[in-house]
């Protein structure tokens, strides 16, 4: 009898250690991990806009009606094309519908490429070493793409260009080409744009 309850007391006494030396385990991990992460500096960025484009909006629904413009081109086609067979329109309907539709998508579509990487935004981060660009995509998306400050190929080191309505923005690495209209365009910091992009609007 002496000796079941003895046993019973070793096990009791046993588990009791388990159960502490597995919760000081699960604090000391815990503070390991709160220490850990104080030491880890905090990095967030926020966003200033120093170009605004407002018109960006009506270039990028111009792009989207393309796309609707060739679905319903391939829809309509086909029907003019059997209501014609059929008599139940007249003839040439078919030639027409399909000229129209196709002549309005190639516009549109040549309308998109011209205005392909309009920039309609430029933002600056809080360090002031990163910029990010929001532009329209050939299907009038909004995109965004972000570079570093060092990366901007300035305005003196851009080939020439004789249209005088807009700026070409390039950057090293990248084989993109990015335009800003400035009529139009609202400069929310002209100074910082000048100074990043290498001109001068001062």
């Amino acid at each position: 009898m002496l000796l079941r309850i003895s046993l019973n007391s070793c096990k009791i006494l046993r588990n009791t250690l388990s159960i502490r030396s597995f919760a000081t385990a699960h604090v000391l991990r815990n503070c390991s991990k709160v220490s850990r992460s104080e030491n880890i500096p905090e990095t967030s960025h926020e966003w200033r806009p120093i170009y605004k484009y407002p018109p960006i909006r009506l270039f990028s629904v111009a792009g989207k009606i393309k796309v609707y413009q060739g679905i319903l081109t391939v829809l309509i086609a086909p029907l003019s094309w059997a209501a014609e067979s059929s008599s139940i329109l007249p003839q040439g309907t078919f030639n027409t519908v399909t000229i129209i539709g196709v002549t309005g998508f190639l516009a549109l579509s040549i309308y998109s490429l011209l205005l392909k990487n309009l920039v309609g935004f430029i933002y600056l981060d809080s360090t002031e070493q990163k910029i990010k660009l929001a532009y329209v995509g050939f299907l009038g998306q909004r995109k965004e793409v972000e570079y570093l400050v060092k990366d901007v190929i300035r305005a003196d080191d851009l080939p020439p260009t004789k249209i005088k309505f807009f700026y070409p923005l390039a950057f090293h690495g990248s084989k993109e080409k990015y335009i800003v209209f400035y009529k139009g365009g609202a400069f929310e910091d002209i100074e910082k744009f000048g100074s990043i992009f290498g001109y001068d609007l001062v």
